[in-house]
């Protein structure tokens, strides 16, 4: 599924910072506020001002998730 995040609300999602924490762990980004869109059959996400993101946030399913995934870590290339 595609994912787009507008040029106003991409410029406050620094994925330098996020490709930086995935070079040295497992990161979970959780995306809320999406609108769902379908052209020809074709699903994606946009985020329009209503999205907001969190990164590795500190709810147990996080957390579960981060343990799982450390064992099969693989670094971003």
């Amino acid at each position: 599924m595609k994912f787009y995040i507008w040029v106003h609300r991409a410029s406050e999602f620094n994925i330098d910072v996020v490709c930086a924490m995935g070079h040295e762990e497992p990161v979970v980004v959780i995306f809320v506020g999406m609108q769902m869109k379908s052209f020809k059959g074709e699903h994606s996400l946009s985020a329009n001002t209503a999205c907001r993101w969190y990164i590795n946030p500190e709810v147990p399913e996080v957390h579960d998730v981060l343990v799982r995934l450390h064992n099969d870590f693989q670094s971003i290339r």
